[in-house]
């Protein structure tokens, strides 16, 4: 006869040798099926022996566990986040000129004007001139903000698939209208 109450949890199972690869392997990629044949399942129905491993409360308990720690040892927090996207979103280019227009070594810049930076370009042309390009970082972030699910609902798939200019500035005008009351 089972003494045991059904309603009292049970001690966690120390995980299989497999199933903890499995957890270790997932958030090199977050693929299911790829950390699932890296872990020694067989590679033909590896998506859904992820999926049932995912599924399973204690391999994914473990796999949050990882992540968190994962994200604890590079100091990866919503507020850090969010402060790098505002630094980003109102960065102003001013502030990498001197009161002469001359471009500031990076080193000269404030630390915050170098956080709001994504990767810096210089392209120099033929005549002299030299031109700035920036890109990467936002992506990075909108990439890292999305696995955090800041704002799943949002953004799509791609962190770079993000809407025009001109639907932005739609969207925002929208919301506008719906916030304002109209005047009598």
């Amino acid at each position: 006869m089972d003494t045991h109450d059904s309603r009292e949890p049970r001690a966690a199972r120390p995980l299989k040798r497999r199933a903890q690869l499995f957890v270790s392997e997932y958030p090199k990629d977050l693929n299911g099926a790829q950390a699932a044949i890296r872990a020694g399942y067989s590679p033909a129905p590896a998506r859904v022996t992820a999926s049932k491993l995912l599924a399973n409360v204690s391999i994914s308990t473990a796999v949050r566990e990882a992540q968190d720690q994962i994200l604890k040892e590079n100091h990866v927090t919503v507020s850090r986040i969010v402060h790098e996207l505002a630094l980003i979103a109102f960065f102003d280019p001013a502030c990498l000129y001197d009161d002469s227009g001359r471009l500031l070594a990076v080193s000269e810049m404030p630390l915050e004007v170098r956080h709001a930076l994504p990767a810096v370009e210089i392209v120099e042309s033929a005549n002299g001139a030299r031109r700035l390009r920036f890109a990467g970082k936002l992506a990075a972030l909108i990439a890292l903000a999305r696995h955090m699910s800041m704002f799943t609902d949002r953004i799509g798939d791609d962190p770079t698939d993000l809407p025009s200019f001109e639907e932005f500035l739609k969207t925002c005008k929208d919301d506008d209208e719906d916030e304002v009351p109209k005047a009598a």
